[in-house]
């Protein structure tokens, strides 16, 4: 079994989302649903549970404002959101669950699923990466040039004009900045090609994605060869050939 927290300021999906665990999630037990999360987190200094659902968008406290002011997370969570898809791209970055508003059946039982995955093999509370998604949604919303990178510590800020290509290594991705210097970040390039300017970043083959600011030649052929201003030539595929012509262009 696994223990719930509901934390959302509209009542009424609240009611929703406890029918649709108690119908079709008998594996968790909600213990308590709260309209204001200040009221969760004294609740949570005297009782603990294996996963909240947590609203983002409440007038008093968001959801980030009710995380950042616990001392440390010890539960999952399942983030419940009415967000645009330039918000969920990051979600899907730091591999976080999350729902959106209406919540399909369907979705909320996947969600459950991976945590009774996740409780049954122990795995721990990745709070690195939450607080990784917190300061990039902050960046985001404030400064669409910037990006929060995970790391080992914590994460790293990165103006996205000062990266000039990554490179696809196994599941990792090595980001190459302008300063020569390179940040193994463990995010294939597909996570990255959500999260990426589209205007600024091709994916020209299936390990190179590039910022076209950086090209310093390009040579023709079945695809095609770019040389960036550091000096490495990519090969370009025949499949992304075309992409990246229209973004030199700037034929949008």
């Amino acid at each position: 079994m696994l223990t719930a927290l509901l934390i959302d300021d509209e009542q009424n999906s609240t009611d929703v989302l406890v029918y649709d665990l108690q119908h079709f999630c008998p594996e968790v037990s909600v213990v308590a649903t709260f309209e204001n999360p200040a009221d969760a987190i004294g609740f949570l200094k005297e009782h603990s549970v294996d996963v909240v659902f947590l609203d983002i968008s409440m007038p008093e406290m968001s959801g980030f404002d009710f995380l950042e002011a616990l001392p440390s997370v010890g539960f999952e969570i399942v983030f419940v959101t009415a967000y645009e898809e330039f918000a969920l791209a990051a979600f899907d970055f730091y591999a976080l669950d999350y729902l959106v508003k209406p919540v399909a059946p369907e979705k909320l039982t996947r969600a459950v699923e991976r945590l009774l995955t996740k409780k049954k093999e122990n795995q721990k509370v990745d709070y690195a990466n939450i607080q990784a998604l917190l300061g990039n949604l902050t960046l985001m919303q404030q400064d669409s040039t910037s990006m929060a990178i995970p790391t080992q510590e914590g994460y790293e800020i990165l103006k996205t004009g000062d990266v000039v290509l990554l490179e696809a290594d196994g599941s990792y991705t090595n980001v190459v900045l302008k300063t020569g210097d390179t940040v193994l970040v463990s995010r294939n390039l597909k996570d990255f090609e959500r999260m990426l300017p589209l205007r600024k970043f091709a994916r020209i083959h299936h390990s190179y994605i590039i910022n076209i600011d950086y090209i310093k030649k390009y040579q023709k052929g079945d695809g095609g060869v770019v040389t960036m201003t550091n000096g490495k030539a990519l090969s370009v595929s025949r499949a992304n050939k075309a992409k990246l012509l229209t973004l030199i262009r700037g034929d949008f």
